[in-house]
């Protein structure tokens, strides 16, 4: 049952509407609560998803022993980008919106940093993961996939909403295998939905969307309209059906030509009811696509591919089984702990330099620097021993040992004992960092010579349930794929590679938010130099790269008698 007591207001709220920008606001009856929960009143499982500026964590309450699917935004990030008003809209339509196909809204908190939004857990995952262990879908499958997804655009057409955003990653499955739409953010209402004015639309002409899914009217800066959610149908049926969206290319420029110029091709063995389906919702003008016009859904649903179809009894039908993950990855999700380290205040080691050394350095009493009968004795030998032998034991001996030593010789050349405590402090700074670059530097030689050569490398955020970590991500020509703390510059884990694309794949949500799918884990990265689309193109070239070259090597050579 949901949860929506607990102390909680009563379940019909009626709020001042804050949420539009315009002067005709509207009172509004909300359904779900703004309960007086905080994070604390949650136990939290395996991380869901990540967005640009949040996080989808499942989470079970603990006095109710309920699991929701706890949505996680960021304040400051909202306010710096501006979203505000695309986070408040996304809320009252998961409210409002009433339809088995549209995931639920529970309720709503926040806390000084955070938002959160109590949504319903869909234990069957995306669309998009069962279309990769399935490597494609069954016509039965897809049929009933696109079956259901139609019904659902169908009502949300008929409020006067346009997803724009539709794509496998935002479809996810029930427990029995039925679809819930989710992520609204970049709804666009076009008939004031349930009464609502003033609906802000800044993005009305702008790019919307994921690049492999995005309809050519709006690359070419033309607004929505009812056939952008059309073309992406399109593009989701042919992913279901052949394993791979249409228009896939290395770069995200070379997608959008392709899109374009509807450049793709229809393998062999679909059906000419598949074909004709997405060869008429593929179409590059909007008010041709199937689907479109007063009559529109019900043409579509009378298309030759959707023969048998019973759609009055669609959501009471029985449902494609959803695959499983692999045994390996279900124990790795079960097996999963947060590493606390990674809450607690510690510096950022970036590469070849130091970075954040002050928050380190805020808490002195960590590395007991006052302590003479630590210091008195120690050489500069003695110091790089300890440096060098305590890596495998965590940075903050090792910076210990180094800093003492730097802070006992810059005192004794300035003469700062009986100098201001502040002016000590500047000084053991600039000996931490003198340290942390020497510590660097020596194990980033001993990294290079090990693995060269290195393809890429770059610092990204891993995200991991509500924890996340700096890490170093490197891509080598072996190849391997792996990545380490860089507080530690010992920790290492490898990402298990390998040269076919179903086993090991790159997922580009943004410009800087990338996943690494493999049989046993789900990675989830954050690029801070915005270089997820780089990481994508260079681990499929090497992909490829291996691919032809085992190919090449089982030919068998021509023996001219």
């Amino acid at each position: 049952m949901e949860d929506k007591t607990s102390g909680s207001p009563p379940n019909t709220r009626v709020i001042q509407d804050s949420a539009l920008s315009g002067s005709n606001s509207k009172r509004i009856s909300f359904r779900a609560p703004q309960a007086p929960f905080t994070a604390k009143d949650f136990s939290y499982g395996k991380l869901l998803g990540l967005g640009s500026y949040s996080k989808v964590v499942q989470a079970t309450k603990k006095d109710t022993g309920v699991t929701y699917a706890l949505k996680i935004m960021d304040k400051l990030h909202i306010v710096k980008e501006n979203t505000l008003n695309y986070v408040k809209l996304e809320r009252i339509l998961l409210d409002q919106l009433d339809h088995p196909g549209v995931v639920q809204l529970h309720f709503t908190f926040q806390d000084a940093h955070y938002l959160y939004m109590g949504l319903e857990c869909c234990e069957g995952g995306e669309l998009f993961h069962q279309i990769q262990r399935k490597k494609r879908l069954s016509v039965d499958e897809a049929r009933f996939y696109a079956s259901e997804l139609i019904d659902i655009m169908e009502y949300l057409h008929g409020q006067g909403l346009i997803h724009r955003d539709l794509k496998p990653e935002n479809l996810l499955l029930t427990r029995d295998g039925h679809l819930k739409v989710i992520d609204f953010g970049s709804a666009k209402s076009i008939n004031n939905f349930n009464g609502l004015v003033d609906i802000p639309d800044d993005k009305g002409c702008t790019l919307v969307g994921t690049a492999e899914y995005v309809s050519p009217e709006v690359l070419d800066g033309q607004p929505a309209t009812m056939g952008t959610d059309l073309w992406a149908l399109g593009c989701i049926v042919y992913q279901m059906l052949v394993g791979r969206p249409p228009f896939k290319c290395a770069t995200e420029y070379l997608t959008f030509q392709k899109i374009l110029n509807r450049d793709f091709e229809f393998p062999e063995f679909l059906s000419a009811e598949a074909r004709d389906l997405i060869d008429r919702l593929l179409d590059l003008d909007p008010s041709r696509r199937l689907g479109v016009g007063a009559d529109g859904f019900a043409t579509l649903k009378a298309h030759s591919f959707f023969q048998g179809t019973e759609w009055s009894e669609l959501w009471k039908s029985p449902a494609p089984l959803v695959a499983p993950p692999p045994e390996s990855l279900q124990q790795d999700i079960e097996g999963e702990t947060t590493d606390d380290e990674d809450n607690e205040l510690h510096p950022d080691w970036a590469f070849a330099h130091l970075e954040g050394v002050d928050k380190l350095t805020n808490k002195l009493e960590v590395l007991n620097v006052n302590k003479p009968e630590e210091s008195s004795n120690i050489s500069s030998y003695e110091s790089d021993r300890r440096f060098k032998d305590s890596t495998d034991s965590g940075h903050r001996s090792t910076v210990h040992a180094r800093s003492c030593f730097y802070y006992k010789r810059v005192s004794r050349e300035k003469n700062t004992i009986s100098r201001s405590v502040e002016k000590c402090r500047s000084c053991f700074l600039e000996a931490v960092r003198q340290s942390a670059r020497l510590f660097c530097m020596v194990l980033w030689n001993k990294l290079l010579l090990r693995y060269k050569p290195i393809l890429m490398i770059s610092v990204v955020k891993e995200h991991e349930k509500l924890s996340s970590g700096k890490r170093i991500l490197i891509l080598t020509g072996k190849p391997s794929l792996f990545y380490i703390d860089p507080r530690r510059m010992s920790r290492k884990w490898e990402i298990m590679w390998s040269d076919n694309a179903d086993e090991m794949s790159v997922h580009v949500k943004n410009d800087r938010v990338f996943s690494i799918y493999t049989p046993k884990r789900m990675y989830y990265f954050e690029d801070e130099k915005s270089l997820a689309w780089r990481w994508k193109n260079i681990i499929e070239r090497v992909q490829r790269k291996q691919r032809a070259q085992a190919i090449q090597e089982t030919r068998v050579p021509f023996i001219d008698h």
